[in-house]
């Protein structure tokens, strides 16, 4: 399925621009987009419930989580 061709480099730095790509887009179809360009992880931790982890094909990485509003990116190092 095509969601987007908005490639995903930085997640953060990008955070902005990738927001708004999402609140056109439902959950499932922010993660295939995601996933086109890096991987999406869940950490196994009760404090990190509901965080999602992206790394992207080239390394960088970033985490966020889904609210209300759409698609929160947290602060670079937050899962380190």
């Amino acid at each position: 399925m095509f969601v987007t061709n908005f490639p995903i480099i930085d997640l953060y730095s990008q955070r902005h621009a990738i927001a708004a790509i999402a609140k056109q887009l439902n959950r499932s179809d922010i993660l295939i987009w995601m996933r086109q360009y890096g991987t999406v992880t869940e950490p196994r931790t009760d404090l990190a419930e509901g965080i999602h982890l992206f790394e992207s094909c080239s390394g960088i990485k970033a985490a966020f989580h889904f609210s209300d509003q759409g698609l929160v990116v947290l602060n670079p190092g937050w899962y380190t």
